[in-house]
């Protein structure tokens, strides 16, 4: 085989062209599981956030790997490069609702009911740091976790909702916006991307 044909094989095989209709599925099952391993991240039980957390780097860096091999300028490509800006903005805007959150609770939250955690750990501090773990923490704060809740549950849950509100209100905008396209068979805008 010469030189050439190779060169063709390698560029046919990065260039992989699909039919409308391929590409469409293609983009709408990353959307799914994109979306999806966000949306599921937000649930607070640690092994749902745990396997989002896989499900979403595993597709992002599905996402980075489909559009390296795309024809530049196609729809997969413009897809791609969509959704992976929605990953990065999606994060940076988490670390300002985040502290916004963290701001509402610091000055709103009730914490008379951690008062006797505070002093366990307080006269416990020496062993507590030698022999720190989870279960040790557990221990630590049982009694005082289920008053704390009690006493701020519209408090968490308005701290869920700075926290998490806009990010799905945004998530279900670029969704929606992102189909759109891909169902019009449209490349998304540069000021769209």
């Amino acid at each position: 085989m010469s030189e050439d044909q190779q060169n063709d094989r390698i560029a046919s095989f990065r260039n992989i062209r699909l039919s409308h209709e391929q590409q469409q599925k293609k983009i709408i099952f990353y959307y799914v599981f994109f979306f999806a391993s966000l949306i599921i991240a937000i649930i607070p039980f640690t092994i749902a956030s745990i396997f989002s957390f896989m499900i979403c780097i595993c597709t992002l860096s599905g996402l980075y790997s489909t559009r390296s091999i795309a024809e530049e300028d196609s729809l997969i490509e413009n897809q791609m490069t969509f959704l992976i800006r929605t990953f990065w903005r999606v994060n940076l805007y988490l670390i300002f609702t985040g502290v916004f959150a963290l701001l509402y609770m610091a000055f709103f939250a009730e914490y008379s009911s951690l008062k006797p955690c505070v002093n366990t750990f307080n006269r416990h501090f020496t062993y507590i740091s030698n022999n720190f773990s989870i279960e040790i923490m557990d221990k630590v704060s049982k009694g005082c976790r289920g008053n704390f809740i009690k006493d701020n549950y519209n408090h968490l849950i308005i701290t869920a909702l700075i926290a998490f509100g806009p990010i799905l209100f945004y998530l279900l905008k670029r969704c929606i916006t992102g189909l759109m396209f891909v169902r019009a068979n449209i490349l998304i805008p540069d000021e769209k991307l």
